[in-house]
């Protein structure tokens, strides 16, 4: 089966992936389709969407996931941005089953700002096949969680602590404890 390259081109203006007159070919990408965000071009994955087989962002490029996506192959090139924001409660891990480029000049941004969640160890990009640079990273709004990433064997992790305002604010909410003398 030949592979389809569709071009991120933001014609409609509301920079959402899932917005079909956004892309080259007026559908938004799914199947055996090479979904491409140009140079310059911010993509916004806020829902989810149909699997591909490769996602390339371009080099000036933005693609800020969401939702849950699913790729073959995924590739950051130049200063192309991935933009991951976490939920309140966490984040769906992309998920990627062949191969991952990240290269030397690309950035990744984790955004936190509405996170409310405890603290934690949960999967951002579920891959086997991950670059050691990808764990170069900015946060956002996560700076009292002490946040981390790890590459562990299937995939990308975040690791982060409650900062002790939450944990003293979590333990006053649970009532002092009596034993009542026999």
């Amino acid at each position: 089966e030949s592979q389809t390259s569709v071009l991120f081109d933001d014609a409609v203006g509301d920079g959402l992936w899932g917005t079909a007159g956004n892309w080259s070919t007026g559908v938004v990408p799914a199947g055996a389709v090479h979904a491409m965000v140009g140079d310059a071009q911010v993509a916004t994955l806020s829902s989810n969407a149909p699997a591909v087989n490769a996602i390339t962002v371009g080099s000036n490029g933005t693609l800020v996931i969401q939702a849950v996506l699913t790729t073959a192959v995924f590739t950051v090139e130049g200063q192309g941005t991935l933009k991951l924001d976490l939920e309140m409660t966490g984040f769906q891990p992309l998920s990627i089953s062949d191969s991952v480029t990240f290269e030397s000049a690309a950035q990744l941004i984790i955004d936190g700002t509405v996170y409310e969640g405890f603290d934690g160890y949960f999967p951002l990009i579920q891959s086997s096949n991950l670059p050691p640079g990808i764990t170069n990273a900015t946060f956002i709004g996560l700076d009292d969680r002490e946040p981390a990433l790890l590459i562990e064997s299937d995939g990308l992790w975040l690791r982060l602590v409650a900062p002790p305002a939450l944990s003293e604010r979590l333990c006053s909410l649970v009532p002092e404890s009596t034993v009542e003398p026999a």
